[in-house]
Formats: C-alpha cells, structure tokens, sequence
C-alpha cells in the first residue's frame, strides 16, 4: 500500500495558549517531495531548520515552521547522472568519429 502524507506547516499567528503547533520535525532519510525543487531526503532536522537533499537541485535548507512537502512513503530511485567527459575522451572520440 503506497502511502502518502502532506506536512502543512503554516499557521496565522494566535496567543500561545489558543496557538495550533503542527511542527513536523522529518527523520533522517525520509523522503519528501516539494512542489518546487521535487523529490528529496531530509539529511538534517529540528524544530528551527531542516536541510533537505534534493535529487535535481542538491541540499537546500528550510525554516521548518515554513515548509510545506509532501512525506512519501518510500523514496523513488534516484536518476541517474550523466557521465563527466574530460576534453581528452572527447576529442579522442571526435577524431575517431572523423576517420
């Protein structure tokens, strides 16, 4: 069964005795998905910041009263990355290709 759960964090200001704390602390390795940078792992989280790894836009940090992600269930595969090509492979290749 996959399952998914939507963290909201954001709340209007009220006095602290009538003021609804719905802060979500992520545990390490949990995977979440945010509307604008995708799907990544929390590497770091507490009441005040939560550092995020994300698969396309590397690790970001977020006030975590602030953040709005979806948790997911279990994380997706991670894409994989283009091979790096020195100028060397490369030209070597081009010279290969022009015989």
């Amino acid at each position: 069964m996959d399952q998914e759960y939507t963290c909201w964090i954001a709340r209007a200001p009220a006095p602290d005795a009538l003021r609804e704390v719905l802060l979500k602390v992520l545990r390490v390795g949990q995977c979440v998905e945010h509307a604008r940078y995708g799907v990544g792992v929390a590497t770091e989280s507490n009441e005040e910041r939560t550092t995020i790894d994300f698969y396309e836009h590397g690790p970001k940090k977020f006030v975590t009263e602030m953040l709005e992600a979806q948790i997911l269930a279990e994380a997706p595969p991670r894409p994989r990355k283009p091979r790096a090509t020195t100028g060397a492979a490369a030209a070597a290749r081009a010279k290969k290709a022009a015989r």
